[in-house]
């Protein structure tokens, strides 16, 4: 259980290191004329939206909540155009008070976000005729952690 909450916190601080201010808007390009998607009825947490038609993938995903923390990945499988999900998750995040902090592509896209003491990065890529959506969802705080192991 250590390893995974690591593995988020460290996910968060590399993905918020790599940001870049010379991604396209909406507003900036025809790359954009994507259809919108509306948002799915049923979510496994209420401020994390996931788009119509995509289904949880059970198989791939993690999930932990208590009266305190909540964390876990949830992976959603559906089919839908690519820019659409990324458009789609632009909108909704701050819609449900998440701040964009970085988009990265590099094969996939990975969209990491931040709420109060949480960080939230989604990945979506395209595997084969379907899309793939990962929201992984951590705790954070506001101080580097750095583990050692002693000799």
């Amino acid at each position: 259980m250590k390893k995974i909450v690591l593995f988020f916190i460290i996910a968060i601080f590399i993905i918020s290191g790599c940001a870049t201010d010379s991604y396209q808007t909406s507003s900036d390009s025809d790359y954009y004329n994507s259809p919108q998607i509306g948002q799915a009825d049923v979510q496994r947490f209420e401020d994390l939206p996931v788009p119509a038609g995509f289904t949880l993938y059970r198989k791939e995903s993690f999930i932990f909540q208590n009266n305190k923390t909540r964390m876990g990945t949830m992976t959603y499988s559906g089919s839908s155009d690519l820019m659409a999900i990324i458009e789609f998750y632009k909108k909704q995040m701050p819609r449900n008070g998440w701040s964009l902090l970085t988009i990265v592509e590099f094969g996939k896209v990975i969209m990491s976000f931040e709420k109060d003491a949480e960080g939230c990065i989604i990945t979506i890529e395209k595997r084969g005729r379907k899309i793939i959506i990962a929201i992984s969802l951590t705790p954070v705080s506001k101080g580097a952690v750095v583990i050692t192991e002693r000799e």
